[in-house]
């Protein structure tokens, strides 16, 4: 069974800073997961006294032997000992970039490292990505492998009707026929990567 014939719904750009929920992008290579988890970065930094949490990036390929609080430590600056109290409180946000479950990867110490992070602070939500070109299922090695209650959240390509409306906001709206030129020849250079 798809996972949209179950539940396909949108998020809006708010929905996920006031979720409690741990949260999952999946979509294709430079589709712009990496992005949003910055752009999401910057809004809890900038609206701090709103959700007093303190996100932390860290990239998944980087973990290597490393702890999670010792990489937490090294982000954020704090000693060992308050980095473990804001953790104990859920008050880290933790962005973790390109998670991968593929076994052929030979990640599975990292993926331990998570799971163990996960089971020691269950009050610190993750937000993740995960690069997966097939936006009509869940990967199997993450239903197989994954202990962490993700919303699994696809990030799709936009479509030729949806860049045009973006376009539109875009332009001035003076002669509708050089505008809808313009139009075309924007939805072919988005359309052309």
């Amino acid at each position: 069974k798809k996972y949209y014939d179950e539940n396909q719904s949108n998020t809006n750009f708010n929905e996920i800073l006031n979720s409690n929920n741990h949260m999952l992008f999946l979509g294709q290579q430079e589709i712009g997961k990496t992005s949003l988890l910055y752009r999401l970065i910057v809004e809890y930094v900038d609206e701090f006294d709103i959700y007093k949490k303190i996100p932390v990036y860290i990239d998944f390929n980087n973990i290597k032997n490393k702890e999670f609080i010792t990489i937490i430590k090294e982000y954020t600056r704090l000693n060992t000992e308050c980095v473990k109290n804001i953790l104990t409180k859920g008050n880290f946000i933790i962005f973790l970039d390109n998670i991968n479950y593929h076994e052929s990867r030979n990640l599975g110490t990292q993926i331990n490292k998570l799971h163990n992070f996960y089971k020691d602070y269950p009050k610190v939500r993750i937000i993740g990505s995960y690069q997966h070109d097939n936006l009509e299922i869940i990967p199997t090695e993450v239903v197989n492998h994954c202990k962490i209650p993700f919303s699994y959240q696809f990030i799709r390509a936009l479509k030729t009707k949806e860049i045009k409306l973006i376009m539109k906001q875009w332009l001035p709206s003076d002669d509708v026929l050089k505008t809808e030129e313009k139009l075309e020849k924007l939805v072919n250079t988005f359309s052309s990567y």
